[in-house]
């Protein structure tokens, strides 16, 4: 295992080498000024790695935001390994390709955040709308796919005006559509060792009133160990019009086909079965506005999942879900006079569906719904100008209507100023997770304990946040922030005596830290992102997926005319895993360091109207040993290689 800090010495050795050429690359230049002017092409201009530079809204959040080209730099196939490097994400998953929906063979935490249920108290939305399995309370990441997005933003808080329900903390997938006249075509292809395939074809067009955008993909791999197979297709379709100069009408239609398997502890005998196979279809309406002194948009949803968790022997442990999410979301941005914004929204949730589990004693169901209304509001004012001193004030809050547990109170305040290149920012939110309809399940079906489910409470968190941000140089931007979560109500599971076992609030927790991040770009040709984050207070010590420091780091350079050299790196402390709820079952697993890089080759000349390129990217370079669970580790180098065209 690498030691943290010959990890951090050997990226900095790698971006003092990259800035060393770059450096000698524009001395070269300047002592033959005739050959710079002579020059006369496209300047090409390498983007930011891992994340966007990181921005604050006006209500005193912060939102980190990966791209495409950052995916595409990335090498990332699915959510987890699209955002790994984000500062505070953490991520686990079993299988090189698929995200094994039991247990935790694919989910992502932010800060200790969203280990309850593998992901459960994180809102994952796609354009905005909730997307997990109502039943159980958490996400299934195969039905994430991110070939259908534009960009991902990352909420690494309690943000009452963007979400309601698992909310403390928020994933939002931005669905691709085409914004500009004309047509675009992409054909993606790949392969990789352990038999793992991978293509995407992409089409979109614009032409008069109309849009539209379609999305095929498709990936499989027979995985690095047997029994860690997995395979994954997508179908997107977008369909929009525009009515007038405000208004725009638009569907989405995203069905996935996936399955991935469990291939159990090292140590042990493999899974007689240890399949989750699923199939999901998620419909969504939307109704756009945008004007001068206004934004805003109605979108109704539909989103329907089967799925078909095959535990030991099919015949014996079987669990079968049939979720069925539908609700509307309303939101309207208003500017009503110069500097002011009020924000007014309305979310309609029914969320739930129909499980069945199969065991040696019989079958046992639940077929039920749980309703949320909650609307909501806030207000804000910006004194100033951007360029000069500023601050924006803001204020707002949710309530959310359960129709079985307590009402609650989510409110949400913020303030940033600044002055030129340096912006401070402090906010303070809560954040609501309901006990989903699983609760039912095992109080009546399993434990024979009735409506006693009624009693619990939702979990409640209160986000505090502070941040600066300052712009050394043009080329150099850094961000510091503390924050601090103070959780209650946390459902565990309490076993007997007396029985029988039970679901109680009975936990409170809490997480303390600060994070530290730096966006590098001196020059055209190479830019830089490095960050880190630390958790200096976790209450209960043995919170899942929370270690105390993970590091990353990422260069993307432009090395010579066509060419690009992407590297990304990080390290993670150990820390406890396993489902918090189950006491008994926490282990933890040693720090890891990984690092990873991709070349690529533009092989379209200059003057064509197309783009193509081929790559070879490796992932753990160092052939680290590491696992996100005890007893299940993850691949040594491992090599993909492929082509990206686009017309």
């Amino acid at each position: 295992m690498m030691h943290p800090g010959r990890w951090v010495v050997s990226c900095v050795l790698c971006m003092t080498l990259a800035a060393s050429i770059v450096w000698a690359e524009g001395a070269e230049e300047q002592e033959a000024p005739q050959e710079q002017e002579v020059e006369v092409g496209e300047v090409q201009v390498v983007a930011s790695p891992i994340v966007e530079p990181t921005t604050t809204t006006r209500y005193g959040t912060q939102v980190s935001t990966v791209t495409e080209d950052q995916m595409d730099a990335l090498n990332a196939q699915d959510l987890a390994s699209a955002v790994r490097r984000v500062p505070g994400v953490t991520i686990s998953r079993f299988n090189q390709v698929g995200s094994y929906g039991g247990r935790e063979g694919g989910a992502v935490f932010v800060r200790g955040m969203g280990a309850s249920r593998p992901g459960g108290e994180i809102a994952t939305m796609i354009d905005g709308v909730p997307k997990y399995v109502g039943v159980w309370g958490h996400p299934l990441l195969d039905t994430l796919n991110i070939d259908n997005a534009q960009r991902i933003d990352v909420y690494k808080g309690a943000n009452p005006i963007l979400c309601g329900n698992a909310g403390f903390g928020a994933f939002d997938l931005i669905l691709k559509r085409q914004t500009e006249p004309g047509y675009t075509t992409r054909l993606f292809g790949a392969a990789g060792m352990h038999e793992t395939w991978m293509e995407t074809l992409e089409h979109g067009g614009r032409t008069g009133p109309w849009d539209y955008y379609l999305v095929q993909s498709y990936k499989s791999s027979d995985g690095h160990r047997d029994r860690s197979a997995g395979e994954l297709q997508d179908y997107y379709v977008r369909i929009g019009r525009q009515l007038n100069d405000v208004w725009t009408l638009g569907y989405s239609f995203i069905h996935t086909d996936n399955w991935a398997e469990d291939p159990g502890h090292e140590d042990g005998p493999p899974p007689a079965r240890g399949l989750y196979p699923t199939r999901d279809d998620l419909h969504i309406v939307s109704l756009e506005n945008r004007s001068a002194d206004a934004e805003g948009h109605l979108k109704l949803y539909w989103d329907n999942l089967h799925a078909d968790w095959e535990q030991f022997d099919v015949e014996a442990f079987d669990t079968v879900t049939d979720h069925d999410n539908y609700g509307l979301r309303a939101r309207q941005a208003l500017w009503p006079w110069e500097g002011g914004e009020a924000v007014v929204g309305f979310d309609w949730d029914n969320i739930g569906g129909r499980a069945v589990e199969k065991r040696p004693g019989g079958r046992k169901s639940v077929n039920e719904h749980f309703h949320i209304v909650s609307p909501y509001g806030a207000v804000s004012h910006s004194f100033g100008a951007r360029d000069g001193w500023h601050v924006t004030p803001s204020a707002g809050a949710r309530f959310s209507d359960h129709d079985e547990f307590d009402d609650v109170w989510t409110p949400q305040a913020g303030i940033v100023a600044g002055n030129g290149q340096t912006e401070l920012h402090a906010g303070y939110a809560r954040g609501v997770n309901y006990p989903g309809v699983y609760v039912i399940y095992f109080f009546e079906q399993v434990w024979g304990a009735g409506e006693t489910w009624k009693n619990l409470d939702p979990e409640i968190v209160d986000h505090f946040e502070v941040g600066l941000s300052h712009r050394l140089t043009s080329w150099l931007k850094t961000n510091a922030t503390a924050f601090w979560d103070q959780g209650e109500n946390r459902i565990s599971f309490v076993t007997p005596p007396p029985p029988p076992p039970t679901f109680q609030n009975i936990d409170d927790f809490q997480t303390e830290g600060f994070e530290l991040s730096a966006e590098i770009a001196p020059a055209d040709s190479w830019s830089a992102f490095l960050g880190a984050t630390f958790l200096t207070d976790i209450e209960p010590r043995n919170l899942p997926y929370a270690p105390k420091c993970s590091l990353s780091a990422g260069v993307s350079w432009l090395p010579a005319e066509r060419w690009q050299v992407d590297l990304d790196g990080q390290y993670v402390s150990d820390f406890f895993t396993d489902n918090p709820r189950f006491p008994s079952t926490f282990t933890e697993v040693d720090a890891y360091a990984l690092v990873n890089g991709k070349l690529t080759y533009d092989v379209a000349p200059a003057e064509a109207s197309w783009q193509g390129s081929v790559f070879a990217a490796l992932e753990n370079l160092l052939d680290q040993d590491y696992e996100f669970r005890d007893g299940y580790p993850m691949p040594g180098v491992t090599l993909t290689g492929g082509f990206d065209l686009r017309f």
